[in-house]
Order: C-alpha cells, then sequence, then structure tokens
C-alpha cells in the first residue's frame, strides 16, 4: 500500500481506505499518522511544552554565564514555533555545555566572519539581528564544504 492525497491506496490501485481532510492525526497499531502537523502539534500543546523548555535553557544560559543577557533570549524567540524548536535542539545537542566548542566558535566566528558579537568579558552578545544565526551556531548547524570551503547553514545533519 501507498498513501496518496489523503487515500491508503493499494498497489494495484484500488482505494482501500480514505482518510478525511478534517482529520488531523490518527493511530494505527502503534504508529501515529500525521495529516495536519499544526493542529496535531497544538493538540499536544506542543507550543506550550517547548515555552517551558526554552525558560529552562535560558536558566541553563544564565547559570553558565554564557550571554551578557540571557533574558533577551526569552524574549527574541518569544512563542515563535520556529525559533522555539531551534532552541529546543540547541537544548538536546548540548553543544553550549562544551568550554571547548564555545571557545572554537568564538574564534571560528571571528575568522568567518559571521558577526557574532562579544563582550569585552567575552560573553554573546544576542539581537534581533543574529538571534536565528547565534541558534544555528549554539547547535552546530553551520558547516563548511571541504570540496570548496563554503560555509553552509544545515537544518538536518548526519554524522559520517
Amino acid at each position: 500500500m501507498i498513501y496518496k492525497d489523503n487515500m491508503l491506496v493499494d498497489l494495484d490501485q484500488q482505494e482501500i481506505f480514505h482518510i478525511d481532510g478534517k482529520v488531523d492525526f490518527f493511530s494505527f497499531n502503534g504508529t501515529t499518522f500525521i495529516a495536519n502537523k499544526k493542529n496535531f502539534e497544538t493538540a499536544l500543546n506542543f507550543r506550550e511544552g517547548m515555552e517551558r523548555n526554552r525558560d529552562e535553557i535560558v536558566q541553563e544560559f544564565k547559570a553558565a554565564n554564557l550571554f551578557v543577557d540571557a533574558e533577551e533570549i526569552t524574549r527574541l524567540v518569544g512563542n515563535n514555533i520556529r525559533r522555539l524548536r531551534k532552541l529546543s535542539q540547541v537544548k538536546k545537542s548540548g553543544y553550549y555545555a562544551d568550554p571547548r566548542f564555545l571557545s572554537k566558535l568564538k574564534q571560528v566566528s571571528d575568522e568567518e566572519s559571521w558577526g557574532i558579537q562579544y563582550s569585552d568579558e567575552g560573553k554573546l552578545i544576542v539581537t534581533e539581528d543574529d538571534i536565528d544565526t547565534i541558534l544555528k551556531v549554539l547547535n552546530n548547524d553551520r558547516l563548511k564544504s571541504p570540496i570548496n570551503q563554503e560555509n553552509f547553514d544545515v537544518d538536518v545533519k548526519h554524522k559520517l
């Protein structure tokens, strides 16, 4: 079977199961099929959980003394689902807790002119103009091609 146009279709093209377009998700035999991601996340209070996650990581940033003003992260990320997801990825990856990573980040940022700002004490300064860059680099989502030395922002990466 294949899933096509809201229908499970047999390989010989016979319709066998039709899903109403108003259905956000359904589960069968331990597997959940999501037809409407936005409504599914709303149903799970997804955003609220990510906002709690945002507040937790900002507290970790404060404890690590990583930013001049870690609360600015809360304001800039707000309830923007794209930024909330990215911040959750930052928390999950944990690179921000590695002093060697942070030291190398500053060095590479300066060498590559990424525009990331630091205070005289070496703390990150975050603004509306660079919040997305900060979230990318703290998740190690900026990569350089060894072929032509171009830099790329990536959303999905797999270690080789």
